[in-house]
């Protein structure tokens, strides 16, 4: 690979956890070479919790001054890997709604329960007004 090159990631073989340099140690095909190479993917640079998720996909990588290979920083890569990466975890979040109690206004207290009723207060005498209005034109 050259300074800009695509590799496609085929494996995360573990965590390198230095304090002040976490990063994740990949198995990544080279397309430019049609060789397997391994690489590094810093945690300040890339978002290393969610590459599990990238898995198959082609990234942009960079050779260190060590001859190892580096994933650009995120916000380099193309925008095909930042939208999977955003519908995945989109997708994967849905389940979250569940988690949810469902809303009931008698449950409120305090700050929340006095906006809920200037609320609908507001909404009842919009319909009054409505009402009222409706019937001068009729």
């Amino acid at each position: 690979m050259e300074n800009k090159e695509f590799g496609i990631l085929k494996e995360i073989l573990g965590i390198v956890n230095v304090s002040h340099n976490r990063h994740l140690i990949l198995g990544v095909f080279d397309t430019s070479s049609n060789s397997y190479q391994l690489a590094k993917s810093y945690e300040r640079d890339f978002p290393i919790w969610h590459l599990k998720l990238l898995i198959n996909e082609r990234l942009i990588f960079q050779i260190d001054s060590d001859g190892w290979y580096v994933t650009r920083p995120f916000d380099q890569q193309n925008i095909y890997i930042k939208r999977k990466l955003t519908s995945k975890l989109l997708e994967r979040g849905k389940g979250n709604s569940n988690r949810f109690k469902i809303f009931n206004p008698q449950d409120l207290r305090g700050e929340s329960l006095r906006s809920y009723e200037i609320i609908a207060n507001k909404f009842n005498l919009e319909k009054i007004y409505n009402q009222n209005n409706q019937s001068h034109f009729e």
